[in-house]
């Protein structure tokens, strides 16, 4: 029978162990070290770790001891609820990203998101870390205002004063703290991987997103935002680099900026958690400001609001004219494109007009154009 004193010796050593493995972890994330000082590092820790658990046996009872020390119980959770801070969009304490090509706005939504939550109040404090913008944009962004309107809530870490190095230190220090209503940007989220680590592998990107997961678990709601492939006109575009990007995050949006309109398009490509779904928002560049608008408002472009004009008008002018009379009018008359003229009809159908079918025109449809209180109604049973 072994004595305390074995015991406690036994213990120190593998403390001992655990604090090498440990200083070893540290060392392989060090910017100097390179691919064969890592490997060597880490077999060095395999090691350590197997002089631990060597001649370990553990039996039944010692196991179910074991795992129901550590089983989650019912009423750590029992409370808990799927919270947004922007409904359908970012759900609070989980990791969102948004992606895009360069140049739509991943930065001002995110900004303007951040600004939305600080005035209504559902986070407490902003941390945007930022590797990624010139100081000119920040001044065109207002980030100057921005921080004496909110002062020690809203603290905005540049790459102009903090280098990549201690961006890296901060979220080490992040990953030990509590961080309770606290929203955490990181712009652009592929400019916060450390020197060797490979954005297209899966395994470097998913050691880094571990991090951001105990930050997570820390309290905090995380938005990253991150590139595509190619910038792509329509919404089918590809992010870049490992799949682990979109596997290791709890919801991930591709973002659309439309100019015309000033409006931002978010469409899901992830959903874990909550209930998510498309959504538009308004957006105004003066005040760092977003509202919800209409799906339909925030997509429509320069000239789609033409034809729709125009189509508006024909059937104001015209006792409920038929689907082709429409479409010759537009596209004979007017000289617009039929596919474009056609993508307007059907999209605008229940937003601006309806069709209907009459006797007199042989049961076939004819349109006819909702008036103020149709369409308001119609467009709060579209937001259900």
């Amino acid at each position: 029978m072994k004595s305390i004193a074995e015991i406690v010796k036994k213990v120190k050593v593998n403390k001992q162990i655990i604090s090498e493995i440990k200083q070893l972890e540290n060392l392989s994330l060090e910017f100097s070290i390179d691919g064969k000082d890592r490997k060597i590092i880490e077999s060095e820790i395999q090691k350590l770790k197997k002089s631990i658990h060597s001649g370990v046996k553990i039996n039944e009872v010692e196991l179910s001891q074991t795992l129901e020390k550590y089983d989650i119980e019912s009423s750590d959770f029992e409370d808990i609820k799927v919270e947004y801070l922007i409904e359908n969009c970012i759900i609070k304490g989980e990791i969102t990203m948004i992606i895009a090509p360069p140049g739509q706005g991943k930065s001002s939504f995110a900004i303007a998101t951040s600004i939305f939550c600080l005035k209504n109040r559902s986070i407490d404090n902003l941390l945007y870390l930022d590797l990624d913008n010139s100081l000119v944009t920040l001044s065109d962004r207002k980030i100057n205002k921005l921080k004496d309107e909110y002062k020690d809530k809203f603290k905005y870490l540049h790459s102009s004063l903090v280098s990549k190095v201690e961006m890296l230190h901060i979220l080490n220090i992040l990953s030990k703290a509590s961080l309770a209503s606290y929203l955490i940007v990181l712009d652009s989220v592929k400019n916060f991987m450390g020197n060797g680590k490979d954005r297209d592998k899966n395994k470097d990107v998913s050691d880094f997103l571990n991090i951001i997961k105990i930050i997570r678990n820390n309290g905090a709601t995380v938005l990253l935002l991150h590139h595509v492939n190619k910038p792509q006109k329509d919404m089918d575009m590809i992010f870049a680099g490992a799949a682990a990007w979109l596997e290791d995050v709890s919801s991930a949006f591709m973002l659309q900026q439309n100019r015309y309109k000033n409006c931002f398009v978010l469409k899901p490509i992830k959903e874990r958690v909550g209930s998510l779904s498309e959504v538009a928002f308004k957006f105004y560049k003066t005040t760092n400001m977003i509202e919800s608008c209409d799906l339909f408002f925030a997509k429509e472009t320069e000239e789609s609001e033409y034809i729709r004009d125009t189509i508006s008008n024909f059937i104001k002018n015209n006792d409920k004219p038929t689907y082709t009379q429409i479409l010759s009018y537009c596209t004979d008359d007017c000289g617009f494109s039929k596919n474009k003229v056609n993508s307007v009809i059907q999209t605008a159908k229940n937003q601006y007009w309806k069709a209907i079918k009459e006797q007199k025109h042989n049961n076939r449809h004819v349109y006819i154009l909702l008036d103020k209180q149709d369409k308001s109604d119609n467009l709060c049973k579209i937001e259900e």
